[in-house]
């Protein structure tokens, strides 16, 4: 049984890693914006 639920899982391991890179990119834009918001801001003083 625990084979059987084990193959059944691989099938989504492509998600999982979607997931991770989703997130990565978001990660990195949202620090990329949050930089730029600060050059704006220091801009504008």
């Amino acid at each position: 049984m625990l084979h059987s639920c084990t193959d059944q899982l691989q099938q989504f391991s492509h998600i999982n890693k979607k997931a991770l890179n989703q997130y990565k990119f978001f990660t990195e834009q949202r620090e990329e914006h949050k930089n730029r918001q600060a050059e704006l801001d220091a801009g504008y003083e």
